[in-house]
């Protein structure tokens, strides 16, 4: 009767023991589970994030309603950026071109590619984006593609 008890007893004992233990696992399990669906989310969230910039100075031309227009847009999706950049002046060759790179540090480092006066051309290009402008450095300084340009409300 003794063994029996005592059975009885270790019976119970491992039966709480397994119990204890599957609880456990179940609920690391559970928060391993939420943590990784928030990191999923979050991850999504940059991925799907799509931030939209512009950048605009004009220069009128004194005693005329005509102005050279300088003018960058640039969305970017997570880190990458894509654009355009184009140099619009009212009597000359306008330069229009298109931006792909990668944003980090507040800093797109990517590839101009832009047609002016009949001719295609590709070049490295950096764009620093501050608060109210975007600082435009790259290709040879003959190019001119190097500027300041002030930020502005990007038209829907």
């Amino acid at each position: 009767m003794k063994d029996i008890r005592m059975l009885v007893k270790s019976v119970a004992f491992l039966c709480l023991l397994t119990l204890g233990l599957v609880g456990c696992n179940n609920s690391n399990s559970n928060e391993s589970e939420e943590q990784t669906k928030t990191e999923t989310e979050h991850k999504d969230e940059i991925v799907t994030s799509q931030k939209n910039y512009c950048f605009r100075n004009e220069y009128p031309h004194e005693g005329s309603e005509d102005k050279d227009v300088l003018e960058l847009q640039i969305e970017v999706k997570g880190n990458t950026v894509t654009g355009a950049y184009n140099w619009l002046p009212a009597f000359k060759d306008q330069r229009k071109g298109a931006i792909r790179g990668m944003l980090e540090d507040s800093i797109i480092k990517g590839e101009y590619n832009f047609q002016q006066e009949g001719t295609t051309e590709t070049v490295r290009i950096e764009i620093a984006l501050e608060d109210d402008k975007a600082v435009v450095k790259g290709g040879e300084p003959a190019l001119g593609l190097e500027a300041t340009i002030q930020k502005v409300e990007c038209a829907n």
